[in-house]
């Protein structure tokens, strides 16, 4: 902590002041300075202090030991920023006490998380993440995160729409190579809030939509289950869930964008994000065997590629949390974009709000958003109340009936009577 460089003959308070343009930031009992300012560069003229910001610790006499700090590091953590709220270690006891007993019942595995204002402040792992090989989970096993990923695809969808390169008003025909007369006046809009009436291929053709899920898909195969089917409603006119319309959604996106929609959610998405864990291709090695029990010791056989668009995208419970930040701080859309994705667009079956891959909710008279997912051999769900800035992921290789449950209970013991 004393490393750095030593200046006996700076006794003069004005030699201190940070350079122009620079400021002050003071927080008892340190002032940081973010830039060298009025002090001997000499000094620090040598690597690996050149030219970096230093910490200067008040109340010492004026050669004030100078010691280097990372510019990141700083700005990433501004001094002045309230510190989040500190999890009491009752509420911890309790969170954990709770999953251990949904865990032994069989209803919870994998990895869980609470961050607020931007601070993990807590974090946990149940169960084995190869139950053949013994293996636990850890924080960072990698797990399908299912429907989730609707989320990822309406990010991206709109940060199209940022960049000016298409408009969610869009037909959607002016992005597909073959498009149905029926979906003439479907547009982007529509396939996000599953307002667009084309039907889920797992509902309209289960038997054929099941096969892909067992042999593979390509997006195309997707598609040919419902490009001929009648739309159940008008464009519009009602809103029902449908992995048909995030498919289309993601051909649509790899059209504007000229890549795929792999490559463009890793370059424009997970990377800037700093998801290094996370991707929409072909899942790594590294991925965690799903099973469909608590009791199944055999992997089931779900092949991610049938849910192109809606679900084919792997990650974990710390990539979860990276994105929450990333999407509700601005780091990814603007406050414009941002406001589309939270807005709702329509009603759910539950009564719920509808934005782009995100369920909109009164909470306990907090504001969430929400969303879960999971093909039958994973579960994922992730909860952002929106004016607390309190993020809880969970994700998980079993099928989690009761996921939602389990959000709801964990959210309900951590505000406590706050």
């Amino acid at each position: 902590m004393l490393a750095g460089g030593v200046d006996p003959s700076n006794t003069d308070p004005l030699a201190m002041e940070p350079a122009p343009g620079e400021d002050w930031v003071v927080t008892p009992p340190h002032i940081m300075i973010i830039a060298p300012g009025g002090f001997d560069p000499a000094l620090f003229a040598t690597e690996p202090h050149a030219g970096q910001p230093y910490i200067m610790f008040k109340d010492t006499p004026y050669e004030h030991l100078m010691v280097p700090v990372d510019r990141d590091a700083v700005t990433a953590s501004h001094p002045l920023a309230l510190a989040p709220t500190p999890i009491a270690e009752e509420t911890v006891a309790n969170i954990n006490a709770y999953l251990d007993d949904e865990f032994d019942k069989g209803r919870f595995t994998g990895a869980a998380l609470i961050a607020r204002d931007g601070e993990i402040l807590w974090s946990n792992v149940w169960g084995l993440a190869d139950r053949q090989q013994g293996t636990p989970n850890t924080l960072d096993t990698v797990f399908l995160a299912g429907e989730l990923g609707t989320q990822f695809t309406g990010a991206a969808a709109l940060l199209l729409e940022q960049q000016g390169k298409l408009s969610l008003q869009d037909s959607i025909c002016q992005y597909l190579d073959v498009c149905p007369d029926t979906w003439q006046a479907i547009t982007l809009h529509h396939l996000l809030s599953h307002t667009s009436g084309i039907p889920d291929y797992f509902d309209a053709r289960p038997m054929e939509a099941h096969e892909l899920t067992v042999k593979g898909a390509t997006p195309e195969s997707v598609v040919a289950l419902f490009r001929d089917l009648p739309l159940e409603f008008e464009p519009g006119a009602q809103r029902v869930w449908s992995h048909s319309g995030f498919t289309l959604a993601a051909l649509v996106i790899e059209h504007v964008a000229g890549q795929s929609y792999a490559d463009y959610m890793q370059q424009q998405l997970f990377e800037p994000l700093g998801m290094t864990h996370s991707g929409c291709d072909t899942p790594p090695a590294a991925l965690a065997p799903g099973y469909y029990w608590n009791t199944a010791k055999t992997p089931a056989t779900y092949d991610p590629s049938s849910l192109f668009g809606s679900g084919n995208c792997y990650t974990t419970v710390g990539d979860l949390y990276r994105w929450n930040e990333g999407l509700h701080t601005g780091d990814l859309l603007n406050a414009g974009e941002l406001a589309k994705m939270l807005t709702s667009h329509a009603i759910t079956a539950y009564n719920e709000g509808a934005g782009y891959g995100i369920v909109l909710r009164d909470f306990n008279g907090r504001r969430l958003a929400s969303n879960a997912g999971g093909p039958d051999d994973y579960s994922s769900i992730s909860y952002r109340f929106l004016d607390d800035n309190v993020t809880f992921v969970a994700i998980g290789n079993q099928w989690m009936e009761y996921i939602f449950d389990i959000a709801d209970q964990v959210s309900t013991i951590y505000f406590g009577d706050e």
